[in-house]
């Protein structure tokens, strides 16, 4: 039977895709395994080289299912994602949530921060991607925090490979704002019953780390990776069983409801927002929708 990916969930970084995955996923014509999603097959060669019966395999041809989603949120940041994809499924929907740009970076500089992995100031990183603009991949994916807003000349790029009636584009404030309303309407671009109702819990919020040393211990530690790589782990243990555990731990470690220990000033995002004024505009004009008043 055919197991094809029909839809990619292609970002971006924190901008809630992890909770519409979720909410998106407990559609009965919809099947999401949970490992797939932030696993980047497309552009990682240690995940594209295991071929697309790997990836396929995780999908179980759930009875019912009319879309099997795949979701990585640096798909849209990464100019190799849209031709690869292309040349897998042209025919795939496409689902994109996008923040303002200047809080989104100051988000995902919370979230490496918290899993131990960013250790400068913010506006310490901010020069360093200025100054290495031809860095490693490893860089480039994460810690480019200004580079992942430039949203316009993202999309530009997949739009040369696919069609725009194949994009469901959402804003990350108003699909919060109403979420109820929006999952419709994706649900309606997806061709799946759109009366159906998920329940709204909110994943992998950025907030405050309860044990910094575990996470740096389990996501910062390149002794770890070596020992485990030694072992031999991914012989032992299942790749689903080790996403999931990953997961779980990184929510467990989290508070919620913990007290910010730092936020964006009015007078970081100022100077940060001017970076991206000129993309916004051109964003605006593609999506027909004035950004400059959403992201005020």
């Amino acid at each position: 039977m055919d197991k094809k990916i029909n839809c990619f969930l292609i970002g971006v970084q924190k901008a809630g895709t992890s909770s519409f995955y979720n909410w998106i996923s407990q559609h009965p014509e919809i099947e999401a395994p949970d490992e797939m999603k932030d696993m980047h097959y497309f552009t990682l060669k240690k995940y594209f080289e295991k071929g697309n019966n790997w990836l396929e395999s995780f999908y179980s041809n759930k009875k019912g299912a009319k879309v099997r989603l795949q979701g990585a949120v640096n798909y849209i940041f990464l100019e190799e994602a849209p031709g690869k994809i292309f040349e897998y499924n042209p025919d795939s929907k496409f689902i994109l949530i996008l923040r303002d740009p200047a809080k989104r970076a100051f988000s995902a500089f919370k979230y490496f921060e918290k899993l131990g992995v960013e250790k400068r100031l913010f506006a310490e990183s901010l020069s360093d991607e200025l100054l290495r603009p031809g860095s490693d991949d490893h860089f480039r994916n994460n810690f480019t925090y200004i580079n992942h807003g430039y949203y316009c000349k993202q999309l530009r790029t997949w739009l040369n490979y696919f069609r725009s009636e194949q994009f469901c584009i959402l804003i990350y404030e108003e699909l919060f704002q109403n979420p109820e309303v929006y999952i419709r309407q994706v649900f309606e671009f997806l061709g799946v019953d759109p009366n159906y109702n998920p329940q709204l819990t909110r994943k992998n919020e950025t907030g405050e780390v309860k044990y910094k040393w575990l996470n740096k211990f389990v996501f910062a530690s390149p002794r770890l990776l070596k020992v485990l790589k030694k072992m031999k782990v991914d012989r032992i243990i299942t790749f689903s069983v080790r996403v999931k555990f990953l997961n779980w731990l990184r929510d467990w470690n989290t508070d919620k409801n913990a007290k910010k220990s730092s936020v964006l000033s009015k007078e970081q995002y100022k100077d940060l927002i001017k970076n991206y004024e000129e993309d916004i505009v051109c964003l605006s004009r593609l999506l027909n929708k004035n950004l400059m008043d959403v992201w005020k």
